[in-house]
C-alpha cells in the first residue's frame, strides 16, 4: 500500500528495485489458431486481450509503451492496475528527521551503498547524517530481518526560541486613586499610589531574556529562531540598576514612596502640609510627591515631580502642576484656576477652571463652565445630589471619550463636548490661529503707517522711490517688517492647513455616552463630524460607528 512509512504492518515483504530498472514488459498478443470439437464441428479462435497496466507513482512508461521502468528506488508494487515504486525515505513536515523504511525484501533484491548515497543525494540530505544508519540497514537487507522498521538516517535540530524576559516586583506597586464617596469626594483612606521604602530596598528583579538558538533542517536550511522579548522596565527617578549575576536588581537609592509608571519605577521624596498652603508655606516646587492637608488657596501654586494630593479645595487663581496625579478631595474652582497634570486628575467638581491631563479626568460629581483637554476618558460620576453627573457649559475634549450622566442644562447653556479629536493637534490648531490673528493685526498696522490699503511689491517700490530722503530709513524699516511678518504668516498658514487636514482624518476610536439627557443647546463633536443639538436626546452612545444612525452630519466648524 502507500500509506504514511510509520503506519507499516510489521509483517508485510515487498521487492526492492532500484532507479532504472525495468519492471514490466509488454508483449503484444499474437493471434488464434481456429479448432474442432469430437464432433468436427469448428472452434473460434480466442480474442487477444489488451493488457490494462498503466504507470503509477515513480514509474516511467517508454515511448513505444512497451516497457515500464523505475525512476526511483524503493518498494515496488501492484495496485489498481498501476505499476508504482515507494520511495523508502521518509522526512518530517518539518524536515528535522529522515528515516529509512526497511520492509523485508521478497527474493533476493537489496540496495547496494552506492545506491543509498544516491538516495541521500536525490533528496537533498546533507546534513545531520547518523554515521552508521546506512550500514544497519545494508545489515537489515543482507540478514532478511522480516520486521518493518523506521532506521533514522539523518537528525536536524528544531530552533530554541528565547526565554522572555521575567519581571519579579518585590514591592506594592498597585495604583488606588481614592474612593468616590456618594457626595462625590474623594476618600483618602483609599488612595495608594505607591508604598514607602528606605534606601538600597530592592525594589524589583529582572531576569533577563535569552537570545535564541538556530535550529537546521536535514536539507541544511537553517531555522530562525526568536530571542525573548526584553523587560519592559526601565529606571526612573532615585532607582539604580545592578547587574547580578543572573539578573537586573533595581534598588532605591533614597528614603521615599514607590510606584510603578508607564513601565518605569520611580522613588519620591514626599513633602507633607498639614494646613493650606498660603502665605505661610508659600509656593511650593517639590521634586517628589506632595501632601496637602488643607486647601490651596488663592493665587498659590503647587508643582511637583510626583503626585499633588489635597484634601480640601483648589480655590480661584491657584495653579496645580504634576508631573504624574492630582488628586483632590473637594473642587477646583474660579476662571483663573489652572490644574495640569501629566498623568490622570480626580477631583469631586470642576467649575469655571482650566483643566489638562495627559490620561483620564475623573469627577466625583459636575464640571460647570471648564476648559478641559483630557488625552484620555473624561468620567463623570453620578453622586447624591440633583448636579451630579453633569456636564453643562465650557469645553470638554477628550481624546478617548466622555462619560456622564446629563449634558448641558434646561436653560440651554452652550455647551460644547467633543471626543475623537487628538488634544495636542487641537492645542497646535488654537495657539497657530492666534498667532495668525496676530501676525494680520500687526500687518494692518504697518498698512496704515504706509499709508496703504492694498500692499504689494510694486505699491512698495513706487512708495520707496518716491518718498523723501529723510523719510525713506523709516520707510525702509517698516517695509522690512511688513515682509517678514507676511513670510511669517504664510508659514503659520500652512501649518493651519496641516493641521486641519490631520484633524479631519478619521475620528480615534472614542464613545461618547450621556445615559440620561442631553439638552438643547449642546455642541457634539466625534472626530470631524459636529452637531448642534435642538432637541432632547435621552441615553446617548455614539461611536465613530452609530454616529450616522443617531444624528444628521454637518460639515465641523
Amino acid at each position: 500500500g502507500d500509506s504514511a512509512l510509520d503506519d507499516l504492518s510489521t509483517d508485510c515483504a515487498a521487492i526492492w528495485v532500484q532507479k532504472g530498472e525495468l519492471l514490466a514488459e509488454f508483449q503484444a498478443g499474437t493471434a488464434g489458431t481456429p479448432g474442432t470439437d469430437v464432433f468436427g464441428r469448428p472452434i473460434p479462435a480466442p480474442q487477444n486481450k489488451t493488457a490494462k497496466f498503466k504507470p503509477g507513482a515513480n514509474v516511467e512508461l517508454s515511448e513505444d509503451k512497451c516497457h515500464f521502468t523505475a525512476s526511483s528506488c524503493g518498494y515496488f508494487f501492484i495496485r489498481d492496475d498501476a505499476l508504482s515504486v515507494r520511495p523508502p525515505l521518509h522526512i518530517c513536515a518539518e524536515q528535522t528527521q529522515a528515516a529509512f523504511a526497511y520492509i523485508p525484501p521478497l527474493g533476493a533484491s537489496a540496495p547496494a551503498a552506492e545506491h543509498l548515497v544516491e538516495l541521500l543525494q536525490d533528496n537533498n540530505i546533507v546534513q545531520g547524517l547518523s554515521p552508521d544508519a546506512c550500514d544497519e540497514i545494508l545489515d537489515s537487507f543482507a540478514a532478511r530481518i522480516d520486521q518493518t522498521s523506521l532506521i533514522l538516517i539523518a537528525q536536524g535540530q528544531l530552533p530554541q526560541h528565547g526565554r522572555d524576559a521575567q519581571i519579579q516586583l518585590k514591592v506594592d506597586c498597585e495604583r488606588k486613586p481614592g474612593k468616590i464617596l456618594p457626595d462625590g469626594s474623594i476618600d483618602f483612606r483609599e488612595i495608594q499610589f505607591g508604598v514607602d521604602i528606605n534606601e538600597n530596598t530592592v525594589l524589583a528583579r529582572v531576569l533577563p531574556a535569552t537570545q535564541g538558538k538556530a535550529g537546521f533542517t536535514v536539507t541544511g536550511a537553517t531555522l530562525t529562531a526568536i530571542d525573548g522579548k526584553v523587560a519592559n522596565l526601565s529606571t526612573g527617578t532615585n532607582v539604580e540598576v545592578d547587574e547580578d549575576s543572573d539578573a537586573l536588581v533595581y534598588r532605591a537609592t533614597i528614603d521615599g514612596r514607590v510606584r510603578l509608571e508607564n513601565s518605569a519605577l520611580h522613588v519620591y521624596e514626599t513633602l507633607t502640609y498639614s494646613g493650606d498652603i498660603d502665605f505661610q508655606s508659600g509656593n511650593v516646587d517639590f521634586s517628589g510627591d506632595v501632601y496637602i492637608g488643607g486647601s490651596v488657596l488663592s493665587n498659590f501654586s503647587v508643582k511637583a515631580q510626583g503626585n499633588i494630593y489635597v484634601q480640601g479645595m483648589v480655590e480661584a487663581g491657584a495653579h496645580l502642576h504634576s508631573e504624574s496625579d492630582i488628586i483632590v478631595s473637594g473642587g477646583i474652582v474660579g476662571d483663573k484656576t489652572r490644574a495640569v497634570a501629566c498623568g490622570s486628575i480626580t477631583a469631586k467638581f470642576i467649575a469655571d477652571a482650566t483643566v489638562r491631563t495627559g490620561t483620564d479626568l475623573i469627577i466625583g460629581s459636575y464640571i460647570f463652565g471648564a476648559n478641559v483637554r483630557c488625552e484620555g476618558q473624561v468620567i463623570v460620576h453620578q453622586g447624591g445630589n440633583r448636579r451630579s453627573g453633569t456636564i453643562s457649559g465650557g469645553k470638554v475634549l477628550a481624546a478617548k471619550g466622555i462619560k456622564a450622566s446629563f449634558a448641558g442644562s434646561p436653560n440651554g447653556t452652550s455647551t460644547e463636548l467633543i471626543v475623537g479629536v487628538d488634544p495636542g493637534l487641537e492645542e497646535s490648531l488654537r495657539r497657530c490661529q492666534q498667532q495668525l490673528a496676530l501676525c494680520q493685526e500687526n500687518l494692518k498696522r504697518l498698512s496704515s503707517l504706509l499709508g496703504l490699503e492694498e500692499v504689494t511689491l510694486p505699491r512698495l517700490k513706487h512708495l520707496l522711490k518716491s518718498a523723501a530722503r529723510q523719510k525713506r530709513p523709516e520707510l525702509s524699516q517698516h517695509i522690512r517688517q511688513w515682509q517678514r511678518l507676511s513670510k511669517v504668516a504664510k508659514t503659520v498658514r500652512d501649518q493651519i492647513d496641516g493641521l486641519k487636514q490631520n484633524l479631519a482624518q478619521p475620528a480615534l476610536q472614542a464613545i461618547l455616552s450621556v445615559d440620561k439627557i442631553i439638552y438643547p443647546g449642546v455642541k457634539l463633536r466625534l472626530g470631524e463630524r459636529t452637531a448642534h443639538v435642538h432637541l432632547e436626546l435621552k441615553d446617548t452612545t455614539l461611536t465613530p460607528e452609530t454616529w450616522p444612525e443617531k444624528l444628521a452630519l454637518e460639515p465641523a466648524a
